[in-house]
């Protein structure tokens, strides 16, 4: 497995101000591995494994993409943290991406409606994830540069020139 980036070295860029920053929920270890592994290249990523490992990781800090597990174990689930996080500046418009084995249309539809810019359906690929994850934060890196744009604030939208 490679990671989204030719870079085989995942952890050897440290985090800087100008790189995306990703919060990865997930409680499958197997699965938060997978996925951190493959996007810590290019971004800079903090994982948790649970609602109160998230929201700890998320305090005094502003990530620009939410990578949320749908189901998290517990009673709590990914769109009850989505629903939390948003009602904090800090993460009000940060993207959201549910990530979920949660696949039929309908549940798709769901997600999107209650608050998640983006899904993707488990099983992926790691190819998947990272051209997901690559469009996402080029509307990140958008917002950031041009956050008073309309354009840039729309989730899909090409990045302003």
């Amino acid at each position: 497995m490679r990671p989204c980036s030719p870079d085989r070295a995942p952890h050897s860029r440290p985090a800087s101000p100008d790189r995306i920053s990703v919060l990865v929920v997930e409680d499958n270890l197997g699965t938060r591995k997978l996925i951190c592994y493959a996007l810590r290249a290019r971004y800079d990523v903090t994982e948790a494994a649970n609602y109160k490992a998230a929201l700890e990781a998320t305090r005094g800090r502003r990530f620009d993409v939410l990578l949320l597990d749908i189901n998290l174990g517990s009673t709590v689930t990914g769109l009850d943290l989505l629903q939390t996080l948003r009602t904090h500046p800090a993460h009000a418009e940060a993207l959201a991406l549910a990530c979920t084995a949660y696949s039929a249309p309908q549940d798709r539809e769901r997600f999107l409606r209650e608050g998640f810019d983006y899904y993707l359906a488990k099983p992926f690929t790691v190819e998947e994830l990272c051209a997901l994850v690559d469009e996402i934060a080029e509307v990140a890196r958008a917002r950031k540069a041009a956050p008073s744009s309309p354009e840039a604030l729309a989730p899909g939208s090409p990045p302003a020139p």
